[in-house]
């Protein structure tokens, strides 16, 4: 049931990734700004959630396992990705008001482009590498 709750996070985050780079390319019309710091709070607040249910009991739980392989593929994954909540949430911070959108638009664009991506293939590894394994006797 966790990993069905974190894929449907999944298709959620990257809804609101896509919205964000939609939002990346219309950033000099007059409400461009604004309309992607809306997108960017909402992804936010998703992706705190998620990283919070996959740090606080998927990697746990995985790490935990008697299965070994499982376990030290679980701690490559939080040693490797890990780093995610704390790059979005500086990003976050730096960008949490539309007149900084505004007057630095080429630096948030790039910046959100490489989140975007690393997002993206975080997602990617998780659904490939790591849910497979909590279809294994672990739980």
């Amino acid at each position: 049931m966790l990993v069905i709750n974190l894929q449907r996070q999944h298709v959620e985050l990257l809804r609101l990734a896509t919205e964000l780079d939609a939002a990346t390319r219309a950033i000099e019309s007059p409400v461009g700004p604004a309309q992607a710091r809306r997108v960017c709070a909402q992804l936010a607040g998703r992706l705190r959630v998620h990283l919070a249910m996959e740090d606080e009991f998927l990697y746990p739980t995985l790490m935990d396992s008697p299965a070994a392989e499982t376990a030290a593929q679980a701690r490559r994954f939080a040693d490797e990705m890990g780093g995610l909540a704390g790059v979005f949430g500086k990003y976050y911070d730096q960008w949490r008001k539309p007149q900084a959108i505004e007057v630095q638009s080429t630096q948030f664009v790039s910046e959100t482009k490489s989140l975007i991506s690393a997002l993206g293939t975080r997602i990617s590894r998780e659904e490939r590498e790591l849910y497979p394994l909590v279809a294994e006797p672990v739980f």
